[in-house]
């Protein structure tokens, strides 16, 4: 991994370890951090989501396969990026969003969960 991945990386998990609230407690735009990333940057986001998705029970409750999400990283990075072009969506991060794009992309209704996670009921 090069270096300005490596910086990248911690600069993000340090973004995202801060929650959904911005240092001011401001919500924070996702949308605007998504697509402030390049399309690599998005595939390594999805890389490490998986690897994730590996070590945890979330993977397990929401029926995910191991180190997949059922759909390449660019038809995933490509569903996220459409669900964040309705601003009401920017205050979902990023990692529920992935949850959504692929229940999306399955053909699954996420019309509710869109409005249970804007509310920020999970």
């Amino acid at each position: 991994m090069s270096s300005k991945y490596f910086v990248f990386c911690c600069l993000l998990f340090a973004l995202l370890g801060c929650g959904s609230y911005g240092v001011a407690g401001d919500p924070a735009d996702w949308g605007v951090l998504w697509e402030g990333m390049e399309p690599d940057e998005k595939s390594f986001y999805l890389l490490g989501y998986r690897d994730g998705l590996q070590m945890s029970t979330v993977g397990a409750k929401h029926g995910f396969e191991i180190s997949s999400l059922g759909h390449s990283d660019v038809v995933v990075a490509a569903a996220v990026s459409d669900l964040y072009r309705d601003g009401r969506n920017s205050v979902i991060p990023i990692n529920l969003m992935v949850i959504v794009a692929k229940d999306r992309l399955d053909g699954v209704d996420v019309r509710e969960a869109l409005r249970r996670f804007r509310r920020g009921v999970d």
